[in-house]
Parts: C-alpha cells; sequence; structure tokens
C-alpha cells in the first residue's frame, strides 16, 4: 500500500490524503503442442492476487475470443480458452486486477502438428518425430 499527502508549501491547511494498493501480478501462460484438428485447452493462470482478475484473451489478429474465468482461491485465478487449431498460431492472455488499471499480457504459443501416415511404419508420430 501506498500513501499520498498533499498540503501547501508551509505544511499548514492539510488538503488530502489517500492510499492506493497496488498489485504485482505474476502471469503464466505455456506454450503447447497439439495436433490438427484436436481440441486443446489453454490456460492462464494469475498469481499473487489481492482481488478478483478480469481476463481477455484475444487470437493472432488481436481479435477477443471467449474464455472461462474461475474463481478465486487464495491469491490465485485462472482462466481457460478451448480451440481446435489447424496451423500455428497464437493467443493473448490479457490479465488485470479490479484493484488497478494495470494489465499484463501474456503470450502462448500453439504449435500444430499432423500425423501422416508412413508406409510400412506403424504408431503414432510425436511431434519430436516430425
Amino acid at each position: 500500500k501506498f500513501s499520498c499527502f498533499v498540503s501547501n508549501s508551509d505544511g499548514s491547511n492539510f488538503k488530502a490524503s489517500t492510499e492506493i494498493t497496488l498489485d504485482i501480478i505474476e502471469v503464466a501462460v505455456p506454450n503447447k503442442e497439439v495436433m490438427s484438428g484436436a481440441t486443446t485447452t489453454l490456460t492462464c493462470t494469475a498469481t499473487k492476487l489481492s482481488a478478483d482478475a478480469v481476463f481477455t484473451w484475444k487470437d493472432k489478429d488481436d481479435k477477443t475470443v471467449s474464455g472461462t474465468t474461475g474463481s478465486r482461491s487464495g491469491t490465485t485465478q485462472s482462466s481457460t480458452f478451448t480451440v481446435a487449431p489447424s496451423a500455428d498460431t497464437t493467443y493473448k492472455c490479457i490479465v488485470s486486477s479490479k484493484n488497478s488499471d494495470n494489465k499484463i499480457t501474456k503470450t502462448t504459443n500453439l504449435k500444430v502438428f499432423a500425423v501422416t501416415g508412413t508406409k510400412g511404419r506403424r504408431g503414432k508420430r510425436t511431434p519430436r518425430e516430425l
């Protein structure tokens, strides 16, 4: 918490006082690998919150996409977003606290891979084999 006191130059006639709380939020959105067309859920987690967070998800074209925000538990809150990508893409999770105008933006990279058949080879290919 920070306090600000305002008075005139000689210190008399106290005019105003205010106290503000600054949230120092930490945000994590891990990168993911997913098979083309398969659904995956992205999770954005905010920690060190003193109030509920507001989450906004944006796609690579900066358009807002729909996400679900969970309840805050202690100082942590998360939001999820489910997508079925067909190509590599990015999403942004933008987090702000209801106690602050600060916004923290984290980008997640979504790598998409295709599983293709190979003659004489059985089994699934992993992203590392591509």
